[in-house]
């Protein structure tokens, strides 16, 4: 099964908080 970039960011925001993730975001665009 393969996921979706959004469902990836949404487990990466409970892993390591939205504020790494804003920036994980910004690199992947």
């Amino acid at each position: 099964m393969s996921l979706s970039r959004a469902a990836i960011v949404d487990q990466l925001k409970e892993i390591v908080g939205a504020d790494r993730v804003i920036t994980d975001e910004t690199v992947l665009k």
